[in-house]
């Protein structure tokens, strides 16, 4: 099976200062795009963001977005997305912002 990993900037280098090893956010593999790892990163500084939950879940969104485009697909195409909260009242906020975008 075909796999390719496509780096996505600004989230690689993000997730490469923290991690050992070459990381990739996003690959494709027998024609599936797998998307993983996407902490709220500020878009700026590339922190890991300590903000409103709201804005957090936002920010993963977007990241996650920008990396279905990179490999060619989009939001619309997701066929399943586990999401981790520390706080399991937060899902229900989660999935309001992530059935308005």
């Amino acid at each position: 099976m075909e796999r390719r990993a496509i780096r996505v900037e600004p989230i690689s280098t993000y997730l490469e200062r923290r991690r050992k090893g070459p990381i990739f956010p996003v690959t494709v593999a027998g024609g599936f795009v797998f998307v993983s790892g996407l902490p709220p990163f500020d878009p700026v500084s590339g922190e890991a963001s300590r903000r409103p939950f709201e804005e957090q879940a936002e920010i993963v969104l977007e990241q996650m977005k920008r990396c279905l485009e990179a490999a060619g697909s989009s939001l619309e195409r997701v066929v399943k997305c586990n999401v981790y909260c520390t706080d399991a009242s937060q899902f229900g906020t989660f999935n309001e912002i992530y059935a308005v975008l």
